[in-house]
């Protein structure tokens, strides 16, 4: 059992921060989890997911991508996609470390780490699943854009999300796809959710969390630690349809 190793993977001459948590002896099957935006998110929101997952035989591995937490480099000089150079290279180094192949990982990523990973799956389409958790969609055009006003302007025209690839990655992804919101999520658009879960509907599940809003990694109450439990356990329940998961 590994218990909070820290790892560095390398993107770009980048060293990318990450935390490996759980059985690398035989796993049941492996998730990478993927923060959203913003310079002050980090892969410590995911410390209590990766616990319970490696209770049940999970390997798992979180990052910060370039610019966050403990990564090297300037968030302003990060995009989308830098961020998904970042996510190529934690998937094949999750690869390397776990010994299975594709179609025993998920990735699961949260906030604009939910794009990320619907994106990861046109270069990965044999990993066995998603997990987007309050998922955001940015345009193809914004995907370039440095993470700072640019970028803050491009995402602000309405309806910038219709045209997202995020949607057409899923569209063509085989494998199955799990989607959770809060109930009242002011960040992310209705029609960005509801496109998301009518993935998820479709391939999977589409959990909506009672009471919660969009930080739901983050609690700051008791009810909010519950809905964040709530989430795991939806998750589990999820991947126990997926891989021989071990009781917790």
């Amino acid at each position: 059992m590994i218990e909070d190793e820290p790892v560095s993977i390398t993107a770009d001459r980048i060293n990318i921060s990450g935390l490996l948590t759980g059985d690398n002896n035989a796993p049941v099957g492996a998730v990478l989890f993927l923060h959203g935006g913003g310079k002050t998110n980090s892969k410590s929101i995911f410390r209590p997911w990766q616990k319970a997952l490696a209770a049940v035989g999970f390997l798992t591995l979180a990052i910060d991508f370039r610019g966050c937490g403990d990564s090297s480099g300037e968030f302003t000089d990060g995009s989308l996609t830098h961020r998904l150079t970042d996510a190529r290279a934690a998937v094949n180094f999750l690869r390397k470390v776990s010994r299975l192949p594709e179609n025993r990982i998920c990735i699961a990523g949260s906030s604009m780490g939910g794009h990320i990973t619907a994106r990861l799956t046109d270069t990965f389409p044999d990993v066995s699943s998603v997990i987007l958790v309050c998922a955001a969609a940015y345009s193809g055009s914004s995907e370039p854009l440095r993470l700072d006003d640019s970028f803050t302007r491009a995402i602000r025209h309405p309806d910038s999300f219709a045209d997202s690839p995020a949607f057409r990655s899923l569209s063509r992804f085989p494998g199955s796809i799990l989607t959770i919101y809060g109930e009242h999520d002011r960040i992310i658009p209705g029609p960005v959710a509801a496109r998301y879960e009518s993935f998820g509907r479709s391939r999977g599940a589409a959990i909506r969390i009672p009471g919660a809003a969009h930080q739901l990694l983050q609690p700051k109450s008791p009810d909010d630690a519950k809905r964040m439990r709530d989430l795991i356990d939806g998750s589990i329940a999820f991947l126990r349809q997926l891989f021989p998961v071990r009781s917790g």
